[in-house]
């Protein structure tokens, strides 16, 4: 039964979305799933679907609208709209590009924030002059051109980008699409039916994801769980380990994106990559040579005219790196000139606040 109804969502997808790459259809048809499922969780990851004109966003729009749990698609929505019709439906809400509007995006924007958690609710007066509470937690899809320009709201977003197809997809037809879509729901349903304790329970033991921690953790955890789990149904692993390729690319892109222009960020995370590399041949506990670092900084962000001067102002900036000490070791047999004191512990602290999911 599994078999045919991962094909059944797949095929629906491959037939009427482009995308380059095989790991983005099996993750919109693990994300799919999970909106079924979706209140076993307390966090909820958005999707985030971005491109130019005539990439397919809303195409894909109407297709995870077909295959969701009651979605609801939508665009140019108002706030008060959301949270009520989020607490009445309790599905997933489709927003097409609908953050453009500068009067409301504010309002929008606090809502989408606190909607990833269970806990999210907004409070607001009804007509009587009553307090009223409404749940603003579900699934939320947001289709735009370009990602949301709040950095809080964009941390809860796992984002796909989308190309021009190079040929010809299937014609969007509604009511044949309809059909198709009611009867993938179905097997869906059916499919939970029958693992949804497992699912509790597989929750419920998980102790999370080696290298996926913080705010990516609470993202790509649920997912990871749903893949998880229909691996067990297989014969062979398939989902999880796919799931987990493509959460490491993500959430690296994304670091990548957010330091590509913030030299001391790229300097402090640099710093922290040549400690934990494991080809990195440690001289001794806490010390390690300033030219070392700067080039495998400079490899590994491409900054050619990065000096060590830099280097170790900025690592001193943080708190991170001791003053100069001469050197009592040998590496490849050279003696090196100098030797500076790295303080891990700050290093962790620093890049973990303004990197990892933290601070911007």
């Amino acid at each position: 039964m599994t078999k045919k109804v991962v094909r059944t969502v797949i095929d629906l997808l491959k037939e009427r979305v482009y995308f380059p790459d095989f790991l983005r259809y099996v993750f919109l048809c693990v994300y799919v799933f999970y909106t079924h499922i979706y209140d076993v969780f307390d966090q909820t990851p958005y999707i985030g679907v971005f491109g130019p004109h005539g990439s397919g966003k809303s195409r894909l729009g109407d297709v995870l609208e077909g295959l969701c749990f009651r979605a609801t698609q939508t665009c140019n929505i108002t706030s008060a709209a959301l949270f009520r019709s989020v607490d009445l439906e309790k599905g997933t809400v489709i927003i097409d590009e609908g953050l453009h509007n500068q009067n409301r995006s504010d309002n929008l924007n606090r809502i989408l924030r606190s909607g990833y958690r269970r806990s999210g609710r907004v409070k607001c007066c009804d007509p009587g002059g009553s307090v009223v509470s409404f749940s603003t937690y579900c699934p939320k899809v947001i289709v735009d051109i370009n990602e949301p320009g709040d950095p809080a709201l964009s941390s809860r977003i796992i984002s796909i980008f989308m190309t021009r197809t190079p040929h010809r997809m299937k014609r969007f037809r509604d009511s044949e699409s309809q059909v198709a879509f009611r009867t993938a729901k179905e097997l869906i349903n059916a499919f939970w039916e029958e693992n949804r304790s497992a699912l509790f329970e597989r929750n419920r033991l998980s102790e999370g994801f080696d290298d996926i921690l913080n705010r990516d953790e609470e993202l790509w955890t649920p997912l990871l769980i749903v893949s998880q789990l229909l691996d067990s149904t297989f014969d062979r692993p398939f989902f999880f380990e796919k799931m987990l390729c493509l959460a490491h690319k993500v959430i690296d892109s994304k670091k990548r994106s957010e330091l590509e222009n913030n030299l001391d960020l790229q300097i402090l995370e640099g710093t922290r990559a040549f400690i934990e590399d494991k080809e990195t041949k440690p001289l001794k506990v806490g010390l390690y040579v300033a030219f070392q670092i700067r080039d495998f900084i400079r490899k590994r962000w491409d900054l050619r005219g990065l000096s060590t001067k830099k280097v170790v102002q900025t690592l001193k900036l943080y708190g991170v790196c001791g003053e100069r000490k001469r050197p009592r070791i040998l590496l490849s047999g050279i003696s090196q000139p100098a030797c500076y004191p790295i303080d891990t512990g700050t290093l962790s602290e620093i890049t973990e606040k303004y990197f990892d999911g933290g601070e911007k």
